[in-house]
């Protein structure tokens, strides 16, 4: 759009930097960050990119009214502007950090301090960057006629605007969200392939596991076996595997040794028993060798199953899948199959009868709790991280007027988008309702860039000509990075996409549209600098 060498080489530092000192800070304080946070931090550079091309067009303008404009004075109004922008972006990923799910404290940890350190390398890197000469041919996008339009037209747009957001506002209330971990699973042949043969095999379609954890393995496996006899007996219809199965407790092993030798069981005696049994199923002779050989060490009454002989005979993966040894503590699974929808609530009041402390867990579970938590968690997050916009907002502007239209076209655009996304019947999960986060911060910045430009000239119909191309020139960006995500095959990236394209369109279409129409006709008394 610009066609600038300097906007394509220096633009991406400020982000990429603050990305480089954030992470390192986290590193040395010995901090983990999960695949999610990690991947998303690639958005800085979305976010980032906002304030370098918004110092840039405040530069090449100033320089096009004045060409030996001091670049302090060209770009000094824009820098505040920068700053709070960037700063109020930080803010609702901050709000993320009192929210009640790991992945998101942590990404709002990693983005929030990223683009708080990002502004204050976009405020020292950019004008020490910044070409000293004029370039030879200049792109400075304007939208004067357009400004002018909007004048024009300003009480149709206005008018059309109440009348957008009542609708789409009514339309929201319908939206439907779907936080279960369900919408997160994977779509490849392969997933697909299982769920179409696992009901063919009678696989199980949901599992559930008990956990208990100790310090004494045999007094674990003990509560196990009252466990599993309570299992067995109140839900007979019930499948389950648990690790006294592969491996009993010591006195469950000292009483069936006990029945064997009341049994009164030899060697010679058994294997005569097979012998018999072999001619008289008609097997081939030494068929049962191999198992008359290993007589001698299962009817002998001394040897024991424990979990080192196990591992020591390379049968780890069977029992580590039952029993793991963390140091001196103890963890037992429990896989549980329920196939009735109200098996897992008696399988609950088993184990809580037998031991409360154990954790009954499982896909099921966790959607249910997900459904429970997670938007009244991220309606937390967002209302605090929206405070501190708010407050930001108005001690930076020192004006309730001027802070409400800044913040004016983030809330209209965000109804719009939750309108049209719910007449388009779209389903949102976690990370198309995540999304929201980021875009409250674009749309915030819309507002705070082109109210600052409004306060600075006295005049909303230039600033419009001024910032329109900025902002538009922005979310275009925004909209085709994120818009990709629409052709992804996973489900989730392709909702997120879906959302994105369609919130970045209502934030500028507000923020170029309804804004504007606001503010012409009124004129401020002098200009005031954000940051005094």
């Amino acid at each position: 759009m610009f066609r600038s060498l300097w906007l394509v080489t220096v633009g991406s530092l400020p982000s990429l930097l603050s990305l480089v000192v954030v992470a390192g800070a986290l590193g040395f304080a010995g901090a983990k960050l999960s695949a999610a946070a990690t991947g998303a931090a690639a958005m800085m550079f979305g976010l980032g990119v906002d304030g370098v091309v918004l110092l840039y067009v405040a530069h090449r303008l100033a320089v096009a009214e004045d060409a030996n404009v001091p670049i302090a004075r060209a770009v000094g109004g824009p820098s505040s502007s920068m700053l709070l922008g960037m700063w109020t972006t930080a803010a609702t990923f901050y709000g993320l950090v009192f929210v009640d799910f790991p992945s998101l404290q942590q990404l709002g940890r990693l983005l929030g301090h990223s683009m708080a350190a990002c502004g204050v390398l976009t405020l020292i890197m950019v004008p020490a960057l910044l070409p000293r000469r004029a370039p030879r041919r200049a792109v400075v996008l304007l939208m004067p006629r357009f400004a002018e339009t909007i004048a024009r037209r300003r009480r149709l747009l206005l008018a059309s605007s109440v009348i957008a957001t009542l609708a789409l506002g009514v339309a929201a209330t319908r939206i439907r969200i779907n936080p279960t971990l369900d919408r997160l699973r994977s779509t490849t042949p392969a997933a697909q392939l299982e769920t179409k043969i696992g009901p063919t095999f009678g696989l199980p379609s949901d599992v559930a596991v008990v956990l208990a954890e100790g310090g004494d393995l045999d007094a674990l496996l003990q509560t196990n076996e009252r466990l599993a006899d309570r299992l067995a007996s109140e839900i007979p219809g019930l499948a389950f595997q648990p690790p006294s199965r592969v491996l009993p407790s010591t006195a469950s092993q000292a009483g069936t040794a006990g029945a064997v030798e009341r049994a009164h069981l030899s060697v010679d005696a058994v294997r005569a028993s097979l012998e018999r049994a072999r001619v008289a199923g008609d097997f081939t002779p030494g068929a049962f060798d191999p198992f008359a050989a290993r007589l001698p060490r299962l009817l002998d009454g001394r040897a024991r199953l424990t979990y080192d002989g196990y591992v020591e005979h390379g049968l780890g993966d069977i029992i580590g899948r039952f029993v793991a040894r963390d140091g001196p503590r103890w963890t037992l699974a429990t896989y549980v199959f329920p196939n009735a929808a109200d098996q897992l609530a008696r399988v609950q009041s088993i184990v809580d009868g037998v031991d409360p402390s154990q954790t009954l867990t499982g896909l099921t579970l966790v959607n249910r709790e997900l459904a429970r938590s997670f938007v009244p968690q991220f309606l937390k997050g967002l209302a605090i991280g929206t405070i501190i916009v708010v407050a930001l907002v108005v001690a930076a502007f020192r004006d309730v007027r001027l802070s409400a239209y800044a913040l004016l076209p983030t809330a209209i655009g965000l109804i719009w988008a939750a309108g049209a996304l719910a007449i388009a019947r779209v389903e949102l999960d976690l990370f198309a309702v995540f999304a929201v986060v980021t875009f409250v911060g674009i749309g915030v910045d819309y507002g705070v860039h082109l109210v600052h430009r409004y306060q600075e000239r006295g005049d909303a119909t230039r600033a419009t000509a001024e910032l329109a191309p900025v902002i538009l020139v922005a979310a275009a960006i925004t909209m085709l990075g994120y818009g990709t995500l629409v052709t992804s095959s996973y489900p989730p990236l392709q909702s997120m996409g879906v959302v994105s394209v369609v919130s970045t369109i209502a934030l500028a279409a507000a923020s170029v549209f309804t804004l504007p129409a606001l503010l012409v006709g009124k004129r401020e008394k002098g200009v005031r600098p954000l940051f005094p």
